[in-house]
């Protein structure tokens, strides 16, 4: 019973782990390539601007106040980016911790009910003996030699009738099971 108990304790860790994972990762991949990327288009233009300058196309005051505004424009980006991802987070936090509160709470619940309902919960109880066990039981108790002559006149009867009727798939079975149960392993097969 202990291992069972383990056992299930271990799979609904394990599902909740993996139902948990997606909620608990953090989401800021998207916001670090739209940073990488504005980043990256500044870092061209301002290499523009500098062969605009080179070559003499602009002058030195339009390159000043175009490099200016290009950094303006990045600083803005990137804090509009981080104030969104934070105020981001901060909403999925509070989302995500209401799923995961619910999952922890309702998952171990809704599968022991699921076990009360389709499983076995009598399985459970040591006090309850299996048909294994209670054969097993009923073997190896000694037998008074009248019921062992009433089990015999009854696999000789069943012997009998197999005999008239081979094809009776059931029957055979039955004969087996009794030979096993008589601990006649050889007669079994």
């Amino acid at each position: 019973m202990i291992t069972f108990i383990l056992i299930a304790i271990l799979i609904v860790a394990a599902c909740l782990a993996i139902m948990l994972r997606p909620l608990l990762a953090v989401q800021s991949s998207e916001a670090l390539e739209r940073n990488e990327q504005n980043i990256h288009y500044a870092k061209t233009r301002l290499a523009e601007l500098d062969e605009q300058l080179a070559s003499a196309t602009i002058s030195q005051s339009d390159y000043d106040n175009l490099r200016l505004e290009i950094e303006a424009t990045l600083m803005q980006d990137i804090n509009l980016d981080e104030a969104a991802n934070i105020s981001q987070a901060e909403s999925e936090k509070g989302s995500n911790a209401v799923v995961i509160t619910l999952l922890c709470t309702l998952l171990p619940f809704a599968a022991l009910v699921l076990y009360q309902i389709t499983g076995t919960p009598a399985a459970l109880d040591p006090n309850n003996l299996t048909t294994h066990q209670a054969l097993n039981t009923t073997a190896n108790t000694t037998v008074d030699l009248g019921d062992q002559q009433d089990i015999n006149q009854m696999v000789t009867a069943i012997e009998q009738r197999l005999q008239e009727n081979p094809d009776d798939s059931q029957g055979w079975a039955i004969l087996s099971r009794t030979y096993m149960v008589m601990e006649r392993y050889q007669d079994a097969y």
